[in-house]
């Protein structure tokens, strides 16, 4: 279905418009809500009671308020995480985390990722749906891909920084304000050929997964299985220089 992008645009405002639950600030307050107001740890308490202080008086309230989090209890020291999105209209959307280290007790608030108004709506045109929920399954891949991606930006030394998806990608940039997805390449199979075809050539095709299944585990493998013969920034040279975008269409 074509979706005229100035109707893309105008729904991705509406939907971002004067939605105060989703304002990353809030977002954050509900995070400190949380942490300052779980009791305090039990003196002298192991491994195993710390991880069941996380989860009882951090995971599950949490959880409750609409974040997403997973108790790694691998490490020496376990990791919670707990994310949720948020954003509005100026920003798009921004993925919001509490990163908290249970046996050394720190806490950080990161803001990992932000998918900017103009890829939200471009993905909107190129998928061909005409409300937000169309577009639910790309949006959920890009930020389950996201940091296994981010990881080897960082050590290939991408200057673009792309997410696959299904039918597509997202691409954007690390500056001083953070990671963004800036716009959305529609790669569908009738469409002309691109050089975004070689990146995307590299991941085999994406697993149909449920809701609760933890996708970056999967681009985990897949960026593995890559690096066993060579950097992705050798065979997709592009990717070491800044996206230039092409000009908006009316």
């Amino acid at each position: 279905m074509y979706v005229d992008p100035r109707v893309a645009r105008g729904i991705t405002k509406f939907f971002l418009s004067d939605r105060p639950e989703l304002e990353p600030e809030s977002l954050e307050k509900i995070i400190h809500e949380v942490c300052d107001t779980a009791p305090p740890r039990p003196k002298n308490a192991g491994r195993s009671e710390l991880c069941r202080h996380a989860y009882e008086h951090l995971l599950l309230p949490l959880e409750n308020r609409g974040f997403c989090c997973v108790l790694d209890i691998a490490p020496e020291d376990p990791i919670l995480l707990c994310s949720i999105v948020g954003g509005n209209k100026t920003i798009g959307f921004r993925w919001v985390s509490l990163l908290h280290t249970v046996v050394s007790d720190n806490y950080w608030i990161v803001k990992q990722l932000t998918v900017k108004p103009h890829a939200i709506w471009r993905c909107m045109q190129r998928v061909g749906c005409s409300e937000i929920a169309g577009i639910t399954e790309p949006l959920s891949l890009a930020f389950g891909f996201a940091t296994p991606l981010m990881t080897v930006f960082e050590k290939e030394g991408w200057k673009q920084f792309a997410i696959p998806v299904r039918e597509g990608l997202f691409v954007g940039k690390f500056d001083e304000y953070g990671w963004s997805l800036d716009t959305y390449l529609s790669r569908k199979e009738h469409e002309f050929g691109s050089r975004w075809d070689k990146f995307l050539d590299l991941f085999p095709d994406i697993p149909q997964w449920t809701q609760d299944e933890v996708r970056n585990l999967w681009m985990t493998e897949q960026l593995t299985e890559i690096g066993k013969t060579g950097r992705i920034v050798d065979r997709c040279r592009w990717l070491a220089t800044p996206y230039t975008p092409q000009a908006r269409s009316a």
